[in-house]
């Protein structure tokens, strides 16, 4: 035969062994002249041994363990070039193992949602029956057992838990000879709030609540500012297009019922990128320091083209498949703001996609947690220096424009007020009572609620009814003003 096997029961899976192979040959013939080398196996670990006239020479695998039956399989092969494989005897040595090999290790937890936090670690044993989950609200304090795992699991989801909270872990796992010490203790904190950002270059396409809508392409230099959490709360948070990308479009997907991760305005529209581009670059800005946070990124285009996107932060890149995406979001866990309260972040087409997409971002922060010595966060210790090109504020749901016109009835000047405005033109027109335009002025609306003031317009008017006509995106207002 090409291979040999030898079995060795009777061992003892706590302790570690080193097995010494001896081989030997002087025979020789007319086609052998030379026995060479015969190889030795033990699971991944392989030694030779040139058995020819061999009279000193041992082949040598130390650190073995037996298998959950007291088992070791020893493996036998010819080596390259010889007819036969030797083996005259072999010596096992025993060691007194360490158990702590055995022991879980590695116990991390991670935010999910505002009720779960995903736990993981090393199982490092092999005959355990499962795993006992210990769980605390504070590091020294008393842990519960929370769970029974079955045998060879190294994930928990612990569901059901109180929204940004920090919980602390430690785990057992449970082997025949009992149970074995704790592992490490691990914490985390539940998402405390959440922040979704509709990357879209069209008001059509802003989102309703809790969607913080962009409603307009980005340059490179633009802030959008005032995002709020899913609860309508004001975060603070900003953020900085630091190296734009290529442009929008409404190319996206769309399932026609919003049966998708995300509504389907948010599927459709998005920000892009050719091939070859450089990466584009984002700033999250004025994050708050007691939270970590993790960023999910999303694209999608109808399209039969092979698009994927990378999306880097942290030192960590994942990739999004967006090739008729409608429910793939791609995580980066675990960030922390620098002393600044930023997180950056590239979006960059992957290897052979023709494009990069961007539809959407979720912001989940939750608390930071401490261990040990590990000390917490000082604050924020340098203002923002930047100079932006422009300044928006992002819209939070879909904006429903209302204006007032004040005071009425005015004399010098007249300020229309708009407020809950989308991102887009507003038009104002003073028309007197036989139709003619007396006064206009047309701007951009970067903010939210805007006033504008008609002065040295207004001045000379004559004394009677006006009508005032505002026309923001596709909603049109009309107000009666008088001149005194």
């Amino acid at each position: 035969p090409e291979t040999a096997t030898v079995k060795v029961s009777g061992l003892d899976f706590n302790n570690k062994y080193t097995f010494k192979f001896v081989g030997s040959s002087v025979f020789t013939s007319t086609t052998i002249t030379n026995n060479g080398e015969t190889n030795y196996t033990i699971g991944n670990k392989s030694v030779s041994l040139n058995v020819q006239g061999n009279t000193s020479k041992m082949a040598t695998i130390e650190n073995v363990t037996a298998n959950a039956n007291g088992e070791v399989i020893v493996t036998l092969t010819k080596g390259s070039g010889a007819s036969v494989g030797y083996i005259n005897g072999f010596v096992i040595e025993a060691f007194a193992g360490d158990p702590s090999i055995f022991y879980p290790s590695n116990l991390v937890a991670s935010a999910m949602t505002k009720q779960s936090i995903e736990l993981k670690w090393n199982d490092n044993s092999f005959n355990e029956s499962g795993f006992e989950i210990y769980r605390s609200t504070s590091e020294e304090g008393t842990f519960s057992l929370i769970h029974t795992t079955g045998a060879s699991v190294s994930t928990y989801i612990d569901n059901g838990l109180n929204r940004g909270t920090i919980y602390y872990y430690k785990i057992k796992a449970l082997l025949p000879s009992g149970p074995t010490p704790y592992s490490n203790v691990a914490g985390s904190g539940t998402v405390a709030f959440t922040v979704f950002v509709n990357v879209n270059g069209d008001i059509a396409y802003d989102a309703p609540t809790p969607w913080n809508n962009l409603s307009i392409f980005a340059q490179t230099g633009d802030l959008f500012q005032n995002f709020r959490n899913d609860d309508g709360s004001g975060t603070g948070i900003n953020l900085y297009v630091a190296n734009g990308m290529e442009g929008s479009n409404d190319w996206g997907t769309s399932t026609g019922n919003d049966s998708g991760v995300f509504p389907d305005k948010v599927l459709k529209s998005f920000y892009w990128t050719n091939e070859f581009t450089p990466a584009a670059e984002f700033k999250l800005m004025n994050l708050d320091l007691s939270y970590n946070y993790n960023l999910g990124f999303f694209g999608g285009i109808a399209t039969g083209y092979y698009i994927i996107t990378n999306f880097t932060a942290g030192g960590v890149t994942v990739q999004n498949h967006q090739t008729n995406n409608t429910t793939n979001v791609s995580t980066i866990q675990g960030l922390s703001p620098n002393s600044n309260g930023e997180i950056d972040f590239k979006v960059q087409e992957a290897a052979g996609s023709k494009w990069a997409i961007w539809n959407a971002l979720v912001i989940n922060a939750y608390p930071v947690v401490t261990v040990g010595s590990q000390g917490g966060r000082s604050a924020k210790t340098t203002a923002d220096t930047y100079n932006y090109k422009n300044i928006y504020d992002v819209r939070y749901g879909e904006s429903n424009a209302a204006v007032t016109a004040y005071p009425n009835s005015f004399e010098s000047d007249l300020t229309v007020a708009i407020s809950n405005a989308p991102a887009a033109m507003a038009n104002m027109e003073l028309v007197d009572i036989h139709g003619r335009t007396v006064a206009q002025r047309s701007v951009f609306l970067k903010q939210i609620d805007s006033n504008h003031v008609f002065d040295s317009e207004v001045a000379n008017l004559q004394s009677c009814l006006y009508i005032l006509r505002v026309t923001v995106g596709n909603k049109t207002v009309v107000k009666r003003v008088i001149r005194r």
